[in-house]
């Protein structure tokens, strides 16, 4: 007979099959639920549990899936992907992502920073017409958090050639120092603003558009920043260091606007527990997105005074 800690590991670490499924399964199921059904459907708290447990399982088996897919890619074990290397081989640019890590990390700055514009202005307008002042913030921090990325990008993009020259390396290093300080100045910001929402209950009751794209949002950025931590994880780069770390900060941000998108969608009233699970969700978020800020400036500044006493 096997022990309960068989099941309980078999729960929480299932084959990489089975966790494709289930999230190929949670994300259009949570999507239906949001638009179609109410929010005492069983089948929409089927469907929330579901997605729940699939990003879940996700997260906790990242480093396997990543694993497996990319033996599966280089392997060209996937009839369908067979194709499409094959038609992305016949334009210089596409082949060039197949080929090259660098073009890939550029791909990812690029993808990222359009997406974080979009989402800034989605909240931002979301902000203005529900007049929420939760809104309005996390547009403007995503905006600036896009601004953060584009020097980042731009500093990537410019000497990304030329890493072992110490200029470059201390300009790095700099650029990197100036987005923890500006990080650490946004992140104070949103705490206090997220600290009111959560104390007065400032927000209003969003449309289900408001909770759809932030879980679209929330899943691709999550998905997103634990794929760039698996693929920057040995490019001793400062600013992919440093992207990287963006990458979990906007992505934990995301899944808390998320948690406050469906509570304030489905349940508009003031009740002690959806104000428990804020401040919970909420102190964690920020303590991960104010730790990355000040890891990101402390370290840049010690590679600083490293290279200068060299």
């Amino acid at each position: 007979m096997r022990s309960p800690h068989f099941a309980y590991q078999k729960l929480l670490h299932p084959s990489v099959k089975a966790v494709v499924l289930i999230d190929i399964i949670a994300a259009p199921l949570v999507i239906i639920a949001l638009v179609f059904l109410s929010p005492l459907n069983p089948i929409s708290i089927v469907a929330y549990l579901l997605s729940a447990y699939a990003l879940a399982i996700s997260v906790m088996n990242a480093g396997r899936i990543y694993s497996n897919i990319r033996t599966a890619v280089r392997e060209d074990k996937i009839p369908v992907l067979v194709w499409f290397k094959k038609l992305m081989r016949k334009n210089k640019y596409t082949a060039l992502y197949l080929e090259s890590t660098d073009f890939r990390a550029e791909v990812s700055l690029y993808s990222g920073l359009a997406a974080n514009l979009i989402f800034a202005v989605f909240k931002g307008a979301s902000g203005v017409y529900y007049h929420s002042t939760w809104l309005g913030s996390v547009g403007v921090y995503y905006l600036v958090f896009g601004a953060i990325r584009f020097m980042l990008m731009k500093n990537y993009r410019t000497h990304k050639n030329d890493e072992r020259n110490r200029s470059v390396r201390l300009h790095e290093y700099k650029t990197v120092r100036i987005c923890g300080v500006m990080m650490i100045l946004l992140t104070l910001t949103v705490t206090g603003i997220a600290y009111h929402m959560i104390e007065k209950n400032d927000t209003s009751n969003y449309s289900k558009l408001v909770a759809i794209v932030s879980a679209v949002y929330t899943f691709y950025y999550v998905i997103t920043a634990i794929f760039s931590a698996l693929s920057f994880r040995k490019r001793d780069n400062a600013i992919l260091a440093a992207t990287k770390k963006l990458n979990i900060s906007g992505a934990a941000l995301s899944m808390f606007t998320l948690q406050t998108a469906m509570i304030h969608t489905f349940d508009g009233t003031v009740s002690s527990y959806s104000r428990t699970m804020n401040t919970i969700t909420g102190t964690a978020v920020m303590v991960i997105m104010l730790w990355n800020a000040l890891s990101m400036s402390v370290r840049a500044q010690r590679n600083i005074r490293q290279e200068e006493l060299q």
